[in-house]
């Protein structure tokens, strides 16, 4: 454990995360391990930009209840990574699985109402993927270069971006 200049504020190094502890909740800020699977640390709210970024270990993730916020190019990158799993209450920055190429199974939260721009950009194993119901909006490039094939929009989507579904293989909507 490392400590800051705050005695309160602490910086912990264990199995290969770096994590800033805070009273109000943990930031993941870095991993630095080698495991193929992980779960993301209790107590952890935010897993900040880049955080994994270009890990080529990586195959699983499991992101469990109580993290509110993935960062920007979170797991950009991460080319073996083929399984993600994530509770419900995540928000999710721009770009977080953009070139996860290995990616082919994903878990979103049923309370996701928003698919930020480019979050599956690249991942073009991706083939299938089911939305939750409340989604009302795409961002742009969300679905691009991706594998997909079909897709079942909900009834509630108020906006489509620019070029969410650009290069992906869809033939049916």
């Amino acid at each position: 454990v490392y400590t800051t200049a705050s005695a309160q504020s602490k910086i912990s190094d264990t199995d290969g995360y770096l994590v800033y502890k805070q009273s109000d909740g943990d930031v993941f800020i870095k991993y630095i391990g080698s495991s193929k699977t992980i779960e993301i640390p209790a107590g952890v709210k935010t897993i900040r930009k880049s955080a994994f970024y270009g890990n080529e270990n990586l195959e699983e993730v499991v992101i469990p209840a109580g993290v509110e916020t993935i960062e920007a190019d979170a797991f950009r990158g991460c080319t073996s990574l083929k399984t993600v799993r994530i509770a419900d209450g995540v928000e999710f920055g721009t770009d977080v699985f953009n070139g996860c190429t290995s990616l082919t199974t994903v878990v979103l939260p049923n309370n996701l109402q928003k698919i930020s721009a480019g979050l599956f950009d690249g991942c073009s194993s991706l083939t299938e993927i089911t939305l939750p119901s409340g989604i009302t909006e795409i961002g742009e490039r969300a679905f691009k270069d991706t594998s997909l094939a079909q897709i079942t929009l909900a009834d509630g989507i108020t906006k489509i971006s620019d070029s969410a579904f650009k290069g992906a293989k869809l033939v049916q909507i």
